[in-house]
């Protein structure tokens, strides 16, 4: 009886010390909504939650659904003014990585993300990996 109560205290305990943003991440449900306010860093952003996406501004918005729509670049040109355009895509969570597939203008785009940072306002991604496939 003694064993059963230790254990079941022990379980009890380990999930109350669970990290509350693991837990949203792997479920999944922190990142649905619009995401701008773009900061780069070498292989890694953070984002700002918005209540919509301002226009000709870079970012995301992300639906319960599992689609979303990035917003990029709409053709192959970087200098400013920089024009953007709306991508449709679709995101899914695997174990602790988000996966974003989504077209762009020159054809589809697949990142491998994981989150290293994540509150109500702001989420920093590491970007695992990019892949760019012609259409």
């Amino acid at each position: 009886m003694k064993t059963k109560f230790a254990i079941v205290l022990l379980t009890f305990f380990s999930i109350s010390c669970m990290d509350q943003g693991q837990t949203e991440v792997m479920a999944g449900h922190f990142l649905v909504g619009n995401w701008t306010n773009f900061e780069y860093e070498m292989d890694a952003f953070t984002m700002e939650k918005s209540k919509n996406l301002a226009s000709n501004v870079y970012g995301y918005s992300f639906r319960k659904d599992g689609t979303l729509i990035q917003r990029s670049n709409s053709g192959w040109c970087g200098t400013p003014p920089v024009v953007t355009s709306d991508f449709q895509g679709t995101w899914r969570i695997v174990g602790e990585e988000v996966i974003i597939e989504a077209k762009y203008w020159g054809g589809i785009s697949v990142q491998t993300w994981k989150v290293t940072q994540l509150s109500n306002k702001t989420l920093r991604i590491e970007i695992l990996s990019s892949e760019y496939r012609e259409e």
